[in-house]
């Protein structure tokens, strides 16, 4: 297991602006946009042996193998507020 996590590679983030109109003092409406990050990376290298038919020896073979997912979603949030005060 510790060397599948030290081969994972994993980060990511999200940004996103948005705005609020007060209707009075308690009412309020808002809006925001924004877009999520998330990027994942994994090495691996798989040590085989392959069969030669013309020697009918086995020879030493290794194999690279790279697995990269990213995803990149928006996402939209509405929002009608009431603040409690004076």
């Amino acid at each position: 297991i510790k060397d599948d996590i030290k081969n994972t590679k994993l980060w990511g983030g999200q940004i996103g602006f948005g705005t609020e109109y007060f209707f009075d003092d308690n009412f309020s409406i808002g809006g925001e946009f924004g877009i999520r990050l998330l990027h994942l990376k994994y090495n691996v290298e798989v040590d085989d042996q392959v069969y030669n038919p013309n020697t009918g020896d086995y020879v030493p073979s290794t194999t690279k193998y790279e697995y990269k997912l990213n995803f990149n979603p928006t996402y939209v949030k509405l929002s009608l507020n009431f603040y409690f005060g004076k």
